[in-house]
């Protein structure tokens, strides 16, 4: 598990990796970064941050090689200018990554762009593809489309999701999944926007986000024909559901900021096993964003929190299947 942090009066992010026993620093840190982190196929750490120049700030996707980091945003910026003509903002944000078996990489998000006849910039999707040597756009993008999240299953298929913020009902959600022949929209008359998603190892899609009228937080499952819910109902002050993972067995694990899920007290993480929701211990005692599972199946856990399972926890955890463990520094 990799992670990004700041040290106290440097004003750098960091990244750093657990190997079981302590943890061990990669490079020496970014101006800024990370919003967004995904491991390769190779086992390589991909990321984005933002740099500074004469033009103003742009996206560099970086990676680290297990020796050092490696700037591969190559064209990337112009491909992604080549989606729209006229295209005029000079930052090009990445909101998500997401990596296939075959060394693909994917980046999506949004940037602004002028339209003949408006005086406003708009918001306008894309996703692109690196397959190692160069980027590749997916598709013509998307418009009036902020891309949330990617997620990808076999080879050359890859999901995004998103809001439309201007059409005629308001904001509404956006889902679309990629083949070699092009982007499909699945559901086009979904509400609800869709702010992460996590596939299971039979290609089925767990998804989560916000219910469009009521905020409400929910996780849906579609298996590629119809839409299941999983929970509707989250508990809590402000509840939100930030981080999906799925295990080898399929075995879904949800991070947030709630205090139940669908009736089952939950404290901001909680496990699906495919029947009914269960409480990981004693939860954590703030909010939880990010999840990870490693190959040996114990699950990994970032946020605000101080405590998880009633013991101290400095914002990193482990879970091993019975309890909860620190990441000692």
């Amino acid at each position: 598990m990799s992670a990004g942090l700041a040290r106290p009066g440097d004003d750098l992010r960091h990244f750093a990796q657990w190997d079981g026993a302590r943890w061990i620093a990669l490079g020496t840190g970014f101006r800024t970064g990370g919003n967004s982190m995904v491991v390769d196929a190779a086992g390589g750490l991909c990321t984005e941050v933002l740099t500074d120049s004469s033009q103003g700030s742009s996206t560099a996707i970086m990676r680290w090689d297990g020796a050092k980091w490696e700037d591969i945003t190559g064209d990337f910026s112009i491909v992604v200018d080549a989606l729209q003509p006229g295209r005029v903002s000079s930052n090009v944000p990445v909101t998500a990554l997401a990596a296939d078996r075959e060394g693909n990489l994917y980046a999506g998000g949004s940037f602004y762009y002028l339209r003949p006849g408006q005086s406003t910039e708009l918001p306008m999707g894309y996703v692109a593809s690196w397959n190692g040597e160069a980027w590749a756009v997916l598709g013509g993008g998307f418009d009036m489309v902020n891309v949330f999240a990617l997620a990808t299953s076999a080879p050359g298929a890859a999901y995004a999701s998103g809001e439309q913020p201007l059409t005629p009902e308001g904001e509404s959600g956006f889902i679309a999944t990629w083949h070699a022949s092009g982007w499909t929209q699945i559901d086009p008359g979904r509400p609800d926007i869709i702010l992460t998603m996590a596939l299971d190892p039979s290609g089925g899609l767990y998804v989560a986000g916000q219910k469009k009228g009521t905020g409400g937080a929910f996780v849906d499952y579609w298996d590629r024909t119809h839409w299941t819910t999983i929970a509707g109902q989250f508990e809590g002050e402000a509840p939100a559901v930030f981080d999906l993972a799925v295990d080898a067995k399929g075995h879904l694990c949800v991070g947030g900021q709630f205090e139940s899920v669908s009736g089952t007290p939950a404290s901001n993480i909680a496990c699906w096993d495919g029947n009914k929701w269960h409480a990981l211990g004693n939860g954590a005692n703030e909010r939880v964003f990010g999840l990870a599972f490693d190959t040996s199946g114990s699950l990994y856990a970032v946020g605000y929190f101080t405590e998880v399972g009633r013991l101290p926890m400095d914002h990193l955890a482990r879970w091993d299947g019975q309890g909860w463990h620190a990441l000692s520094p």
